[in-house]
């Protein structure tokens, strides 16, 4: 995805890295959040496969260094009509979920049930803070008139809805151990004290 975004750039006219590195973000925003790092490593390989090439280096007028622009060459501009026309393949749906409230409650068990509810009520609460913050962005691109703030729409309502999802399986999380803490009095007498989802904070 990010090397065809920079030949996309680049059939603009040549560039260099630093310079593509601010073009990415005003494109992809939220959709694909790159350093500047990550912009030269794929130079990098996109030279290698002779998609770009380099031109005479500029000098900067302020610091004096030079700066080596690339331009798309012929079998760049093949890739990209290539990629362009390409089936749009599903992404791989999710596996099961990879989560230290998970680990610690396999490997610590009953011994620590009552923090781990603890630590499931504080991720609700950061979440349900996160989900508010991403449902005000969203809300400046509900009118998209153009490609990219439709993109940058379609994106963060991907990550609402992931968060809404979160919180939902934070829920069940939450209940189920509950429950499983009350076994564990019953069966052993001892008190446990009963977290409740209303000290989780705002967005439930």
């Amino acid at each position: 995805m990010l090397q065809h975004a920079i030949l996309t750039l680049l059939q603009d006219g040549a560039d260099h890295g630093y310079r593509l590195k601010q073009r990415l973000d005003g494109l992809l925003g939220p959709v694909w959040c790159v350093n500047v790092g990550q912009v030269y490593q794929v130079l990098d390989r996109l030279r290698r496969q002779r998609w770009v090439e380099e031109l005479p280096p500029e000098t900067n007028q302020r610091g004096g260094h030079e700066r080596w622009p690339v331009a798309i060459t012929a079998e760049g501009e093949a890739e990209l009509a290539r990629w362009r026309s390409a089936e749009v393949r599903p992404t791989r749906p999710p596996g099961p979920a990879r989560n230290q409230i998970l680990g610690r409650l396999a490997v610590g068990g009953r011994a620590c049930l009552e923090e781990i509810l603890e630590g499931v009520l504080v991720e609700r609460a950061v979440y349900a803070r996160e989900l508010d913050l991403v449902a005000d962005l969203t809300r400046e691109f509900e009118d998209a008139d153009t490609t990219v703030e439709s993109a940058k729409f379609l994106a963060l309502e991907a990550s609402r809805l992931s968060i809404r999802a979160h919180i939902e399986w934070l829920e069940l999380c939450a209940a189920h151990l509950n429950a499983d803490a009350y076994d564990a009095q019953a069966r052993t007498g001892r008190p446990r004290r009963r977290a409740s989802l209303e000290r989780s904070g705002p967005g439930g």
